[in-house]
């Protein structure tokens, strides 16, 4: 069993229990660093590490772990998958109908593409933009949009 490894409380304890009832189960499970550049218990566990508290800081505990690998290459294929009792159940059997929603971040890849697309044409933001000086809690003048990019959920968790 593989996953993906998630530095957050809530998905550390999620996967210790995994771990605990796939060896109950005899069953192998191995977790890999994914969505961060560094792996992190790595450079937390390291001798003298500090928490950074400025962007100089992170720069220094990247330069300090060596250059990031380069990206593996596409697969060219990938073989079916054929598990029998084990098929994704198709949407319609997870769901009803689909109910209406007044969410604001809308899901999906094309939302996520839409988002950057929109932010990279923003000619003025782009050159204004100040990290420490934007809010996820709402944007002057359309408090329903964030002053970031927003596109944290699509990167963190595939919106």
């Amino acid at each position: 069993l593989l996953w993906e490894r998630d530095s957050e409380p809530y998905a550390r304890e999620r996967d210790a229990r995994i771990e605990a009832l796939a060896r109950q189960c005899n069953i192998q499970t191995q977790s890999f660093v994914g969505h961060t550049f560094l792996d992190l218990d790595r450079t937390v566990a390291a001798n003298g590490f500090k928490p950074p508290i400025s962007m100089s800081g992170i720069q220094a505990l990247v330069k300090a772990a060596g250059p990031i690998p380069a990206a593996l290459p596409l697969p060219q294929r990938l073989p079916p998958l054929r598990l029998a009792g084990f098929e994704v159940p198709d949407i319609s059997e997870l769901y009803g109908e689909e109910q209406p929603s007044n969410v604001a971040m809308l899901g999906g890849e094309q939302e996520a593409l839409r988002r950057l697309a929109a932010t990279c044409s923003d000619v003025g933001y782009v050159c204004a933009f100040e990290k420490p000086k934007t809010a996820s809690t709402g944007k002057k003048g359309e408090p329903w949009e964030p002053s970031t990019t927003a596109l944290s959920p699509y990167l963190k968790f595939g919106c």
